[in-house]
């Protein structure tokens, strides 16, 4: 198990410095800061969001759960997840961990499911596969797919992207 712990001070010049602290019983405590200046909107929301991709990658590899202090919504849960997944696929030595939350926060309004936004090359392709795969983590499943113009096809090569386009819809 690891876990990781915060806290957000205003400095004395008006800007911010947030501090993560990341544990893994029986080692030192490893620690990371974001500063910051004040902004005249005012100062950031307090949050754990950017110091979990500080600490994620270390607890991966060591194949440790990650304890969060405070709740994620419904859409970052399943991204997190998807995108362990990406990365363990890449990387053997990465294993993708369980995020282990107080409880989960409903994002009102939010329908059950994703969209997958194609040019038809590998990574929307991993995308829309890891959509449909059935799983024990949280997820958002791909329910709808939008076909985009990419840049590895030239406009005028209409019969190609044709190609990409039935190709996608077929993944889909």
């Amino acid at each position: 198990m690891s876990t990781i712990d915060y806290n957000y001070t205003v400095t004395a010049e008006g800007g911010f410095r947030l501090v993560g602290r990341w544990q893994v019983e029986g080692q030192p405590c490893r620690e990371v800061f974001f500063e910051g200046d004040s902004l005249a909107a005012g100062l950031p929301a307090v949050t754990v969001r950017p110091l979990i991709f500080a600490f994620l990658l270390p607890a991966m590899r060591l194949g440790l759960p990650l304890e969060l202090p405070e709740d994620l919504d419904e859409v970052t849960l399943p991204n997190l997840y998807e995108w362990q997944a990406a990365c363990a696929s890449a990387l053997p030595k990465l294993q993708v961990i369980e995020l282990r939350l107080g409880r989960e926060k409903k994002v009102l309004g939010a329908r059950p499911g994703s969209l997958c936004a194609f040019s038809g090359g590998v990574d929307s392709c991993y995308s829309a596969f890891r959509g449909h795969v059935a799983e024990s983590l949280p997820r958002l499943h791909v329910t709808a797919g939008l076909m985009v113009h990419g840049l590895d096809i030239p406009l005028r090569e209409k019969e190609h992207f044709g190609e990409a386009w039935q190709r996608s819809r077929e993944l889909m």
